[in-house]
């Protein structure tokens, strides 16, 4: 089952996001997907480690910060196709 995408606003723009968990070796992940530009463009993706009352669901505060911190990077959401990794904070 696909996680649904959520929407929030940053900034003056629109952003659509959607949070999953993903398999590793020794601990649980969540993988946040973001996108500006629709499907179509380059998506910024964080790798969570999910741990006791952090990131077991991400706010729109969380997104918020991690879309600050991925433009702050140099992540275009407007480039087309691919992702953006972005480290955990």
């Amino acid at each position: 089952m696909k996680a649904p995408l959520r929407r929030l606003h940053h900034d003056g723009h629109p952003y659509r996001w959607q949070a999953r968990p993903v398999p590793s070796p020794g601990h649980r992940v969540l993988r946040l997907r973001i996108f500006g530009a629709g499907k179509t463009g380059r998506a910024l993706q964080v790798d969570l480690p999910q741990q006791p009352g952090r990131y077991d669901h991400p706010s729109a505060d969380d997104v918020r910060e991690l879309i600050a911190r991925g433009l702050a990077a140099g992540w275009d959401p407007h480039a087309r196709g691919g992702t953006f990794p972005l480290p955990p904070p």
